[in-house]
């Protein structure tokens, strides 16, 4: 799939409001690794801090996490795996990191109905 129609994607989410930012990164043989480290002390995206609130990254048919910023006032953030993609959403204020979570689904599975498989 070429980059122009996943940026649809991004638009189209972009314009319902909830999300603050959006970011679709290529981890093509990539694994998440040192799960410890990210449960016990964070991560950080983009420079900004965030706290584990929920691990299903190796969940088969979830990969997913949710988080929330450390920077005050905090953001809701969901990341969702695909086949080759992070999809990562930051929330505007308010907007809880699980209904993020549910939005990233949604995104993957339109990726996947558009017949994008070797992305979602």
């Amino acid at each position: 799939m070429a980059l122009p129609s996943l940026q649809h994607y991004v638009d189209r989410l972009m314009f319902e409001g909830q999300c603050a930012d959006c970011a679709l990164v290529n981890v093509r043989g990539y694994c998440l690794r040192k799960r410890e480290a990210i449960q016990t002390q964070g991560v950080s995206l983009g420079g900004l801090r965030c706290a584990l609130v929920r691990d299903n990254m190796v969940t088969p048919g979830e990969r997913s996490m949710d988080l929330r910023t450390k920077h005050r006032p905090s953001r809701g953030v969901a990341v969702r795996r695909t086949r080759h993609l992070l999809l990562v959403l930051l929330g505007n204020r308010g907007i809880r990191s699980g209904f993020l979570n549910h939005k990233a689904y949604q995104m993957a599975a339109c990726l996947r109905n558009a017949g994008s498989s070797q992305l979602a």
